[in-house]
């Protein structure tokens, strides 16, 4: 009776996969087929690897500036958010980048970046904040959070080994 089973589910399968990929084949090298005139309507877009989803921007003064940061579509940026409003002071590292320990840990879906761009917001392990004013590569792994849209005026705080940054929970339109 086992036997029977595993043969079933073996042909069940093998059935599956001849109908996804055999029926796909058919009608792409039939002369006919124009995927013009397929209808999507019922298909559901996903963002490619290239393309992450932004879910809010928001207000940071860093040091009396102002800038906008556009949020990351994850459950990191998220529960981030939800501690907004948060004034907080920075401090430096390496010349490159401004971090702090935040006093709850965040969820994490961290991948090695390789390229760290100006701007970059990210989570290093769970807990630690960090904001990066140059580029640079790097082997570290981190969690993207988000990005401040215009970065080029963080050039003025740079040279700052503390700063004192205020995200406001105040969403851009």
């Amino acid at each position: 009776m086992k036997m029977m089973n595993k043969i079933g589910v073996k042909m069940m399968f093998s059935f599956s996969l001849l109908l996804l990929f055999g029926c796909k084949n058919v009608l792409r090298n039939d002369p006919s087929f124009s995927e013009e005139h397929l209808d999507t309507s019922m298909v559901k877009n996903y963002p490619t690897e290239s393309e992450e989803e932004k879910i809010a921007i928001t207000k940071v003064t860093i040091d009396q500036i102002d800038f906008y940061i556009e949020w990351c579509d994850n459950a990191s940026a998220k529960t981030l958010q939800r501690m907004f409003p948060l004034e907080i002071m920075m401090d430096d590292l390496h010349n490159n980048e401004k971090y702090y320990y935040l006093p709850k840990t965040l969820p994490t879906e961290a991948q090695s970046p390789g390229q760290i761009s100006k701007g970059d917001v990210m989570l290093f392990g769970k807990d630690c904040l960090v904001l990066f004013y140059e580029d640079l590569e790097t082997n570290y792994v981190y969690t993207r959070l988000g990005k401040i849209i215009d970065p080029e005026g963080l050039d003025q705080i740079s040279h700052q080994k503390k700063l004192n940054v205020l995200f406001t929970s105040e969403k851009i339109e």
